[in-house]
């Protein structure tokens, strides 16, 4: 699940820079600047590696990233993609603790049962 939300993450990163075609107010621009063998122009791997990276970046920190949002567009999916971080960290320490509280119905006829106290 982690992995399809990251994809999905990098991709709408990837078609905000491409609308605004680029520029140098894009992450794009940042990322080519920092990263000397990437380059606009480069092949689909090299861009969806770096859609990959964009996308886990964004699904595994708390909003710090080394590639700032500099436009509305950018900012606005980086506060999206904060809440569905949180919405994911939520589910997961949710699940793992219904299974810590989880009665089971064995143990609970086994606690139930009579004991000697009883028929005293």
């Amino acid at each position: 699940m982690i992995f399809l939300v990251a994809h999905w993450v990098g991709l709408v990163y990837f078609f905000i820079a491409r609308e605004l075609t680029f520029d140098e107010s894009t992450w794009i621009d940042q990322i080519s600047n920092q990263l000397s063998g990437y380059h606009i122009d480069s092949n689909l791997m090299s861009h969806y590696l770096i859609v990959m990276y964009k996308g886990f970046n964004g699904m595994t920190n708390l909003g710090y990233e080394n590639v700032l949002p500099n436009n509305f567009w950018e900012m606005t999916m980086a506060i999206i993609v904060i809440y569905l971080q949180i919405l994911i960290a939520a589910y997961i320490l949710g699940t793992m603790f219904n299974y810590l509280v989880k009665h089971d119905p064995w143990v609970e006829n086994y606690k139930a049962r009579p004991t000697v106290r009883h028929y005293l």
